[in-house]
């Protein structure tokens, strides 16, 4: 993998969210979703960051639990990716038994609730429901929480600064993507 910052150099991900180093034999399956977050009134990009709190809310028998965890994407020029990965290290294992053990990782899923937040907001600008399996990550619902404090007009906006912004999800190419715009409608990619 590549980071944009520079994009010369390799970026080996670990299986530590969020950190560095490399994975003997990771099998996976991979989603990027981007992020845009321009003004309304300009369509200049935003400098802010996306605060994600991510849950499992349903797994396949058998797989460890996995603690609720928060992370930031802080966007550049009003952009910003986040990696969405399901998988596991083969490495350890004999050569022998890897087979086995890939189609066994077939029947392992697992359901998540990720809640985006615009920097400090107490409020999410939107709530994506992920299903992740060895083979395919994909978006089940998007859901564009009203604020309880904007008016009719302006519901469905996060604010930053003085103005509202917009903000763009788009996942990554397949045939499941879908976008939200605007954080209030939901529209098939």
């Amino acid at each position: 993998m590549y980071h944009a910052a520079d994009p010369a150099k390799e970026d080996c991900l670990s299986v530590a969210t969020g950190a560095s180093g490399s994975i003997g034999s990771f099998v996976a399956a991979l989603a990027v979703a981007s992020f845009a977050v321009t003004r309304s009134d300009s369509g200049k990009p935003v400098t802010t960051s996306i605060r994600e709190m991510v849950t499992v809310t349903e797994q396949s028998a058998g797989l460890p639990s996995r603690p609720p965890f928060v992370m930031t994407v802080k966007l550049a020029r009003g952009i910003g990716s986040d990696l969405q990965a399901f998988g596991y290290d083969e490495s350890p294992l004999p050569a022998a038994a890897q087979a086995a053990e890939r189609e066994a990782a077939k029947a392992s899923w697992r359901r998540y609730r990720q809640a985006l937040y615009l920097d400090n907001d107490r409020q999410p600008f939107a709530v994506v429901e992920w299903l992740h399996t060895i083979s395919r990550i994909r978006i089940l619902s998007i859901d564009a929480p009203p604020s309880p404090t904007a008016n009719q007009h302006d519901r469905g906006h996060s604010r930053v600064g003085d103005g509202p912004v917009v903000i763009e999800l788009q996942p990554g190419p397949g045939p499941d993507n879908r976008r939200l715009r605007g954080c209030s409608a939901l529209e098939n990619a």
